[in-house]
């Protein structure tokens, strides 16, 4: 009885998080009303406001559960024992394919346009996102390192420098020019070269 109610709870929760996603960037965080939410999900106020106590709630929640799908595919790729080029290659896709997708980039300008009043939002974007992702990627750094195959002093850092690297000017055009198609093949050469480049700097000499 238990596993059902929490199975449809979670059910409920995702509806409700699909919902307001969908509200808040077709109209705004604030033109979109808690009042909004209830009438595009259905049901009841009482139980849109047992899963959310306010919009703050629902926009915290939204990010995080990206975070969540984001830091599972960053896992994934860095979890075997495939050699350091093939994964970071590997990584590289995921990272992208993931960052550059419309509901990231939307949902990132949503947030920023909100930090001024809800500056936490941003942090939660941040923390959940950007600082695990790094976390993930220096600790595989460190193994690395330690099994001789790269020559790393310092796994947190040289995990910025990469992400910084994959990112290149290719997450900045989708933020601030809309520059979302971007071929296969753009994005391919883009994250071959950037390993290439990365791994020339920390092989053992």
């Amino acid at each position: 009885m238990s596993n059902g109610h929490d199975a449809r709870r979670q059910r409920r929760r995702s509806e409700i998080l699909s919902a307001a996603s969908v509200l808040f960037l077709e109209h705004g965080y604030a033109q979109t009303s808690m009042d909004a939410i209830q009438r595009a999900v259905g049901g009841s106020k009482r139980t849109l406001y047992s899963h959310f106590s306010s919009k703050e709630d629902l926009l915290k929640a939204i990010v995080e559960d990206l975070a969540t799908r984001f830091l599972e595919g960053i896992s994934a790729e860095l979890a075997t024992d495939r050699a350091p080029e093939e994964a970071l290659v590997r990584l590289g896709r995921t990272y992208l394919q993931a960052t550059l997708a419309p509901e990231a980039v939307n949902l990132f300008r949503l947030v920023v346009s909100q930090s001024h009043i809800h500056p936490q939002l941003l942090e939660v974007f941040m923390e959940r996102g950007l600082c695990r992702a790094l976390a993930i990627i220096s600790a595989r750094l460190r193994v690395w390192s330690a099994e001789g195959a790269l020559e790393i002093t310092d796994p947190e850092a040289t995990a910025m420098l990469l992400i910084g690297m994959l990112r290149g000017p290719l997450v900045m055009q989708a933020l601030l020019l809309n520059d979302r198609d971007i071929s296969k093949d753009v994005l391919e050469d883009h994250i071959q070269r950037a390993v290439r480049v990365f791994l020339e700097g920390v092989r053992p000499r």
